[in-house]
């Protein structure tokens, strides 16, 4: 449990910039979109896996490496995959604008099926 609640602490860090510089004048809440896999791979051909398949999905910007998790951004799309690898787990989430469900969704399944 105690590695979960450090995965999600770090979900949060990552998402919250685009909260905290999204436009005060409109309010809006971003779109985040999410699914999870089993993955029995080894934490690093994880990690390995999900920046190739960040990459081929189109999000190359701003890459963050950490020990669980990478993220990248795809013009004011974040694509964040995390391996929850002693909970055989891949993590894969999407946020972008208010209002963009359809486009978020549909590059979730890019980073998804290039994974």
């Amino acid at each position: 449990m105690n590695t979960l609640r450090k995965t999600v602490v770090s979900v949060l860090f990552l998402l919250a910039p685009m909260v905290a510089f999204t436009q005060p004048a409109h309010a809006q809440a971003p779109t985040i979109v999410g699914v999870w896999s089993g993955s029995f791979l080894e934490m690093s051909q994880c990690l390995s896996r999900a920046g190739n398949a960040l990459r081929n999905a189109g999000f190359t910007d701003d890459v963050l490496k950490g020990d669980y998790s990478i993220s990248a951004t795809k013009g004011s799309y974040i694509g964040l995959v995390m391996c929850l690898s002693s909970n055989d787990v891949v993590t894969f989430t999407v946020a972008g604008p208010e209002g963009t469900y359809e486009t978020a969704r549909r590059f979730l399944l890019d980073v998804r099926n290039a994974f």
